[in-house]
């Protein structure tokens, strides 16, 4: 197996901020990709990228929930890929059950909810792993959208804040074929990715 680490300053990769229309106490992001949709750049991405103490945060402005996406570009094939694992560290509402953890599944056209929370004014690590219909959350392009907010509240002002998000993929490489030519013989192996040679063949010069 290998592995890909993206974060949101990775190539093709962005994060966003902003305030998602729900109702009071909801833990659901509507059907679309259209909230959390203010993109991060210079300093501010440099802080979710790299897992420090700096961070960003947005304020729900007294209604709705606040919160961060993260789009990551996957170069892997989805049918190559066995595990993304998502991770975001930070916090958001002190009421519980406060910080969400989701991912937006492209074939339902809706935000899924990992499971996975956060309820307190400090920072925590929230990750999750995708193992199965892989497919199901990369859209066409490559494209894979996670994100964390905090409870809707209404008349009430809450932050989130994140200082750290990334997306490891895991998954399987394809086998790659060199060919070398010493002193007039040549060579083809074919080799895992890890190095582990599978197969070998060696042509002796003048015969086939």
């Amino acid at each position: 197996m290998s592995v890909s680490t993206y974060k949101p300053n990775s190539t093709d990769c962005a994060a966003y901020s902003g305030v998602g229309d729900l109702g009071e106490g909801s833990a659901n992001v509507n059907s679309s990709l259209t909230d959390f949709a203010t993109a991060l750049s210079g300093g501010d991405l440099t802080n979710v990228s790299t897992d420090d103490a700096n961070f960003h945060s947005i304020s729900n402005g007294a209604y709705g929930a606040s919160g961060h996406r993260v789009k990551i570009k996957i170069a892997e094939t989805p049918a190559d890929i066995s595990k993304i694992t998502i991770t975001a560290k930070g916090y958001g509402d002190t009421i519980a059950p406060g910080w969400w953890l989701f991912a937006y599944n492209v074939t339902s056209g809706l935000w899924e909810y990992t499971g996975v929370t956060h309820a307190t004014g400090s920072k925590d690590t929230l990750t999750f792993d995708i193992t199965s219909s892989i497919a199901s959350y990369i859209d066409g392009t490559g494209f894979f959208n996670f994100c964390v907010h905090t409870v809707a509240r209404i008349g009430l002002v809450n932050y989130d804040y994140l200082y750290y998000a990334e997306c490891v993929v895991t998954y399987t490489a394809a086998p790659t074929t060199s060919i070398k030519k010493v002193n007039g013989v040549a060579y083809a192996s074919i080799k895992k990715i890890s190095g582990v040679a599978i197969a070998s063949v060696k042509k002796v010069s003048g015969l086939s």
